[in-house]
């Protein structure tokens, strides 16, 4: 997360397009928990997360699209995948 131009990424895409490719993303790694559950013949129920904070600028954050475009994939996470919430994690922050 911290190494690319997040803000200019962030500024170049609208919010709603953004929470979109976010929940594409989390459905994909979900059906290949599932495919993966088959598999092996086992149930696989946890998908985790690990974002590398090295680079990240907290000023770089406090333009007000990052904010609401942030709070937005939060809600979206924790409305719609609330049992991810326990495997996201950020190293290097």
């Amino acid at each position: 997360m911290g190494r690319g131009d997040n803000t200019g990424f962030v500024k170049s895409v609208d919010g709603l397009s953004l929470c979109t490719y976010l929940s594409y993303m989390l459905q994909l790694d979900i059906l290949e928990a599932r495919k993966k559950s088959e598999r092996i013949g086992r149930e696989i129920n946890e998908v985790t997360y690990i974002f590398d904070m090295e680079g990240f600028l907290i000023q770089d954050y406090l333009n007000k699209s990052v904010l609401e475009t942030s709070l937005d994939l939060g809600r979206l996470i924790q409305d719609y995948y609330p049992e991810i919430w326990s495997n996201i994690f950020f190293v290097n922050g």
